[in-house]
């Protein structure tokens, strides 16, 4: 090896350290945050009820589909964009500007529509939350264009500590109202309050203004991410339609309780890898930009094989699905265990659908991923409908993990044909063989053992097994040895 391979390889596999440990604090901080969502969820499941937790979480679907729209303005480009430019931040002020204004108006229509839309879905108290989150609307949608400009820029620590002040501000919030005697409006208070927060730390830090700084033209911004937005979107969609077909379907706000406690601890799952997607983006658009289209390729599909492997670890673990509801939301959730058994396997196809999007966003979107999902959408509300009333909440879980393994099909296979990434199918064989010896040995390992010891053991034997096979040595391993390189 010549001395500029060797110094390009040096170069190359610093940078990838980096990433890596960029990667590891923004995990463990999110590990941080994961924990107090996880207690402010076993606070509201626990002094909520199970029908009462039902109302709550159908109520902030139904909101979330309407703060989608202040999303669009957005299109989930801030890191490459302002990353991935030497105008980025003339990118990020347009940004700041169109959330603003996004968010105006989605206020303005949730205050406006609150009655109307509690008669439509049925839903007691939908009305006075909506006016509430109306408070949200702006700081909310200024807040993630912040946060994503401190990622682009390398600020790790405040990156990872953004959300984790969200997450403290919501548990307190939580605590003093829910816990004091309020009910789900107040948890909605709670998480108005914390994207306030999160807005003003995020302001500060990223130093973004709304007047005095020159931005490029609002046409410009939505040429480069309108098409993005409308995937995003449509993901959004097909993420939320399952509740609200729950609650309908089976005319039970317990049932809706139990699956809305079975879906939060699969997206706990996902708050535990999404950290990562902040600096991969970062790594790939600057590469992108600099011409070294291979070495991007190659840390695209390094974070697939994580998203891969992260989520065989997901569905190993639902062998343990009612003694985790239980653990975590009381025994009155137990009942749900086997709607958790189903959707974290939802959960892992999202994972590997974040992935997917993630490297999307800096790819480029040509506009196929909106209309395959638009159609996916369609036939997925259909099959809620016809097929939820008739065989309940698990047909709802089953037909979620469907429209999660098309939904991440669709946008893995895009980002590979955009940015030259090979797929790791060698890595999905692994992740496969992985699961099933960790699953199987889990069902094993005697029940009188509490359930967090049971993961850990299972956790063992799924790494165990990666090692084994070559796929950790091959990756991660590697990563880490490389940094001593």
């Amino acid at each position: 090896m010549s001395g500029d391979d060797r110094s390009e390889g040096s170069v190359l596999r610093g940078k990838q350290g980096g990433l890596v440990a960029g990667g590891a604090f923004m995990v463990l901080a999110r590990l941080a945050g994961l924990f107090g969502g996880l207690w402010i969820m076993v606070v509201l499941t626990r002094h909520l009820g199970a029908a009462e937790y039902g109302r709550y979480a159908v109520g902030m679907v139904v909101l979330s589909w309407t703060a989608g729209v202040a999303m669009m303005m957005l299109g989930g480009a801030v890191v490459p964009l302002v990353a991935g430019r030497q105008d980025g931040d003339r990118y990020a002020v347009t940004m700041y500007r169109a959330a603003v204004v996004a968010g105006l108006v989605l206020a303005l229509v949730l205050v406006v529509a609150a009655d109307w839309v509690e008669r439509v879905v049925g839903i007691r108290g939908l009305g006075s939350m909506m006016r509430v989150v109306a408070l949200d609307a702006v700081p909310g949608a200024a807040a993630l264009v912040h946060h994503g400009v401190v990622v682009a820029r390398g600020k790790v620590g405040w990156g990872a500590g953004i959300p984790l002040i969200g997450v403290v501000v919501q548990l307190v919030g939580v605590m003093g109202g829910v816990v004091a005697g309020g009910g789900a409006e107040w948890a909605v208070v709670a998480y108005a309050g914390s994207s306030v927060v999160q807005f003003v730390v995020g302001r500060l830090v990223s130093g973004v203004r709304l007047t005095g700084s020159e931005g490029v033209r609002f046409v410009e911004l939505w040429h480069r991410t309108g098409r993005l937005a409308g995937a995003q979107l449509m993901t959004r969609v097909l993420q939320s339609l399952d509740l609200p077909a729950v609650r309908r379907g089976c005319g039970s706000d317990q049932v809706a309780g139990w699956y809305a406690g079975a879906q939060n601890i699969g997206a706990a799952c996902l708050m535990v890898f999404f950290p990562i997607g902040g600096p991969v983006q970062r790594v790939v658009a600057a590469a992108r930009r600099d011409g070294r289209d291979g070495e991007a390729a190659v840390a695209a599909s390094g974070f697939v094989r994580v998203a891969l492997v992260f989520g065989g670890l997901v569905v190993a673990s639902s062998v343990y699905a009612r003694e985790i509801m239980v653990m975590f939301l009381g025994s009155g959730f137990g009942a749900g265990g086997e709607l958790l058994a189903v959707l974290m396997w939802t959960a892992a196809f999202r994972i590997l659908g974040v992935a997917g999007r993630v490297l999307l966003a800096v790819a480029g979107e040509n506009g196929v991923q909106v209309v395959i999902l638009a159609v996916v959408s369609v036939v997925g509300g259909c099959a809620y409908v016809v097929l939820v009333p008739r065989y309940g909440a698990g047909a709802a879980a089953a037909v979620s993990v469907v429209l999660a393994a098309v939904a991440a099909a669709v946008s893995l296979r895009e980002a590979a044909r955009r940015l030259g990434m090979e797929l790791p199918w060698r890595t999905l064989l692994r992740v496969v063989v992985a699961g099933g010896v960790a699953a199987a040995g889990g069902l094993v390992v005697p029940s009188g053992i509490h359930v967090l010891v049971r993961l850990v053991v299972l956790t063992l034997m799924y790494g165990a097994v990666l090692v084994v096979l070559g796929e950790v040595s091959r990756g991660w391993w590697r990563g880490w040895k490389m940094r001593g390189g």
